[in-house]
């Protein structure tokens, strides 16, 4: 009896750490949005600073478009510092389940051998 409420325990905490390996993994796609975002408009502003030296050669035009390049740019430097300590963390938990899974095993081999040997 106590080995079974062992086993369903472990079972419940296999479920939890699958759960929080599933919120993990939405939360890093939410965190990659912004990423996306930031990448779609460094794009849109170079394109527009392209067009405007082309059509019109402006310094005070020029010289804001490239800051704002360059401050995207380093938002981009800081979400990707972000996504790979998140990934990070996946990977720990990662880990941790396979670890988990490992000793879930270990735990039904001794339930199997005790099992037999009754």
């Amino acid at each position: 009896m106590f080995l079974l409420l062992l086993l369903l325990l472990m079972l419940l905490l296999l479920l939890l750490l699958l759960l929080l390996l599933m919120l993990m993994f939405l939360l890093f796609l939410l965190l990659l949005l912004p990423f996306v975002v930031v990448v779609v408009f460094v794009v849109v502003v170079v394109i527009v600073i392209v067009v405007l030296d082309i059509v019109v050669v402006g310094v005070v035009v020029a010289v804001v478009a490239t800051f704002v390049v360059v401050s995207a740019v380093g938002f981009v430097v800081l979400w990707l510092l972000l996504l790979v300590l998140l990934l990070l963390l996946f990977l720990f938990l990662l880990l941790l389940l396979l670890l988990f899974l490992l000793l879930l095993l270990l735990f039904l081999l001794l339930l199997v051998l005790l099992a037999w040997l009754w």
